[in-house]
């Protein structure tokens, strides 16, 4: 009979000890952020170890495993919990809450070098009716359908005669940057055949020159 109660003790004593929690949970400052413990214990008591952060009164919640905490600031906080079995009480265990971690930053944005060059040409340029003259750019390159040409120099042709009506002197150092830009992603070889491949460079491009011209406002 002794060794029977010894080992109903021994049971007890792992039932009691069987208590888990995950790791660390994660919020924004003053959301609910619920922690679910794993136990087969009937309920789990829940203490605050850090400053700032609350612990929402049991008797206010259903899942008497469960609580709900919250922190007004960011921070990591230690939040610790026990339960038992009988009269077997579990080690207690502790989880972290991080708050105002749970998402990481997003990826500073790409900047576009030829953008980057061409918004310091514009904004340095002291000629009047620079406004419109970028946007009849735009226009230009909108207008030009590289489908339509065997080679680059038919497409570079198209682009001249597009853009005629524009003065020739109107936004020259922009107008420059992008020619050399275009010379040096399509070639400057004015026999180069116009493949499907560089076909699609060549509208890609033309578009993208198109659209920062058309931001540079």
């Amino acid at each position: 009979m002794q060794g029977e109660t010894g080992v109903i003790g021994a049971i007890l004593l792992l039932l009691g000890q069987d208590l888990k929690l995950p790791a660390e949970v994660k919020g924004e400052p003053a959301a609910f952020i619920t922690v679910l413990a794993d136990t087969q214990g009937k309920s789990v008591k829940f203490f605050p170890l850090d400053a700032g952060l609350s612990v929402f009164p049991a008797a206010l919640l259903a899942n008497p495993k469960a609580t709900v905490v919250t922190a007004a600031q960011p921070g990591r906080y230690k939040l610790l919990a026990y339960t038992a079995v009988g009269e077997t009480l579990s080690d207690p265990v502790i989880c972290t809450v991080v708050i105002g971690q749970s998402v990481p930053p997003p990826p500073a944005p790409v900047e576009d070098p030829l953008a980057t060059a061409l918004a310091g040409m514009y904004g340095g340029l002291q000629e009047a009716g620079k406004a419109q003259t970028v946007l009849a750019l735009a226009k230009v390159f909108r207008s030009v359908d590289p489908a339509k040409f065997s080679d680059i120099g038919g497409l570079y042709s198209a682009l001249t005669a597009a853009g005629a009506a524009i003065p020739k002197e109107s936004c020259r150092p922009l107008r420059e940057r992008i020619g050399d830009h275009l010379a040096g992603v399509l070639g400057e070889d004015p026999g180069k055949p116009l493949t499907d491949d560089l076909r699609a460079k060549a509208r890609a491009e033309l578009a993208r020159v198109a659209t920062i011209l058309e931001k540079l406002q």
